[in-house]
């Protein structure tokens, strides 16, 4: 199973780490796999400089 996390500003990242730490694979006893992307707004210009539909984000979506 692959998870993919949306991480930035106002993400509510103490939040997500513990959702992260709920869904451990040794815990849990399947195989996931976690992709994380940065969505906070130092890089948001550049991440949303591509067409919508384009570049890593849009493909693990």
């Amino acid at each position: 199973m692959r998870i993919v996390l949306l991480e930035g500003d106002q993400t509510g990242q103490e939040l997500l780490l513990e959702a992260i730490r709920v869904l451990d694979p040794d815990l849990l006893g399947i195989p996931i796999t976690f992709e994380r992307f940065d969505l906070s707004l130092r890089i948001a210009p550049l991440a949303f400089a591509a067409p919508i539909g384009s570049g890593d984000f849009a493909r693990a979506l």
